[in-house]
């Protein structure tokens, strides 16, 4: 499927990123169940980009969030499902950003394109958010 020259040949492959919700292909679990909670092994997708790019080093990995947990929504409670999980943007696009460097950190695996939500466009306060956390961390800082 992903080797060079064979098969389907694939030169990407978009993995999506847990949000412990319904996905494609059944629920998906997060790298963080709620905020502090980093793991990243769950899921099936480190696997399947690592066999990717095994049999293809240049592959290219592009990331999508599908879903997201609902504890990024500051209203959210066992009794009030999430509505806004952009509510918070510096919070989500952190959400995002530690499964960037978990990639990289735990797997080896750098990401080339990540997503901004399944089939709609984030809010640009969450796009801005997310540059700035990158930036930040680029830097050497990290931010909330």
């Amino acid at each position: 499927m992903f080797k060079p020259n064979e098969g389907l040949n694939l030169q990407m492959l978009k993995v999506e990123l847990g949000g412990d919700t319904d996905a494609t292909e059944g629920a998906e679990p997060s790298h963080m169940h709620y905020k502090g909670d980093e793991n990243y092994n769950r899921g099936y997708e480190w696997w399947l980009m690592k066999e990717a790019k095994a049999r293809n080093p240049d592959i290219k990995l592009y990331g999508l969030p599908w879903g997201w947990p609902g504890w990024l929504d500051p209203k959210s409670s066992p009794d009030a499902a999430a509505t806004d999980v952009f509510a918070d943007p510096a919070l989500t696009a952190n959400y995002t950003l530690a499964w960037l460097r978990g990639a990289k950190r735990e797997h080896g695996l750098t990401i080339d394109y990540i997503g901004q939500g399944n089939e709609r466009d984030a809010p640009k306060t969450y796009n801005e958010a997310l540059r700035a956390a990158g930036a930040a961390s680029e830097a050497g800082g990290e931010r909330r």
